[in-house]
């Protein structure tokens, strides 16, 4: 087996390895998992009045080999280039004056003496020129170099919290009642949302109400946006809470995903009712209809079909 395959399967074998001991996606800490890819998964976890969006990222580098081809050059030859000879200095001439009268008569004079003997006189040698060296490259050979790079892998998690809209509660006509007096109450939920980003990606928060309901403080409650309640005398905190059911989707997403938790957000009013009044409901229930008094026009009995007469 070749060096290069041997390489690409011990790569592989490190990948498979690292799938295999890589722990379960913890949704970076959230307990419902909303989906997504291996690259990029997310979830939610709805906690007191709050929503937590989480999200995770991992990126697994397989292994990788490659081979490059270095050229190695040969030995290097060396050869001596031939030496070079300088060339000899040539002679200097010298050159003659013109001859006087009394050069001329000097001469005649000499001519008759022997002439001398010439002397020779050697040429100087050349001196030796050093031996250059002329460098001669032999043809190269391709050598194959394998480099490998091992598999990793990294995650990161990251979250981000969501709340809705911070709940509302009114008294008409007034928070000052009279014993027996109908109050109306009041709340305004409504659909709202919220934008955040998990780990670089825009996420977008839905609050839905679902249910409001009241308690009135006296151990009676009701329902709805808008609910109405007599009271006896005394001091009471009127408490509303609505309760809101949470999706949310990440960009690019179009459907919504739901959490299965709820988040409910109270509010309180207090009401004040004064006990100067002598109406009690639970005399009214036991009076007889008979006994009730009415307004009516003329006496009952001499004439019946007056106003008010039963």
């Amino acid at each position: 087996m070749n060096r290069p395959r041997l390489h690409t399967l011990l790569g592989l074998a490190l990948i498979f390895s690292l799938m295999g001991f890589a722990p379960a996606p913890s949704w970076a800490g959230c307990k419902n998992s909303g989906g997504g890819s291996s690259a990029f998964s997310y979830g939610s976890e709805v906690a007191g009045n709050a929503v937590t969006i989480c999200g995770n990222t991992s990126v697994v580098v397989p292994a990788r080999s490659s081979t490059t081809v270095k050229p190695v050059p040969k030995a290097v030859a060396k050869l001596p280039a031939k030496p070079v000879a300088k060339p000899a200095p040539k002679p200097l001439v010298k050159v003659a004056k013109p001859l006087t009268m009394a050069d001329i008569r000097a001469l005649i004079r000499i001519s008759d003496v022997p002439s001398p003997k010439p002397i020779v006189v050697a040429k100087p040698k050349p001196k030796p020129v050093p031996m250059s060296v002329v460098l001669i490259k032999a043809p190269t050979k391709a050598v194959s170099v394998l480099s490998s790079t091992p598999a990793s892998a990294s995650a990161a998690n990251g979250s981000a919290n969501f709340s809705p809209d911070e709940a509302s509660a009114a008294v008409s006509p007034s928070s000052d009642l009279m014993v027996g007096e109908m109050a109306t109450f009041y709340s305004d939920p409504m659909v709202h949302y919220r934008l955040g980003a998990v780990l670089g990606h825009p996420a977008e928060v839905r609050f839905s109400p679902v249910q409001t309901t009241w308690q009135f403080g006296d151990g009676l409650s009701g329902s709805g946006a808008q609910t109405s309640h007599a009271f006896r005398p005394g001091n009471f905190d009127v408490r509303v809470t609505i309760t809101y059911a949470v999706s949310y989707r990440l960009v690019g997403q179009l459907a919504w995903i739901l959490d299965p938790g709820q988040i409910q957000m109270p509010a309180v009013v207090q009401v004040s009712v004064s006990d100067s009044s002598n109406w009690s409901p639970q005399e009214e229930e036991l009076l007889p209809a008979s006994k009730l008094p009415y307004l009516v026009s003329a006496n009952c009995l001499a004439n019946s079909s007056s106003v008010g007469c039963l």
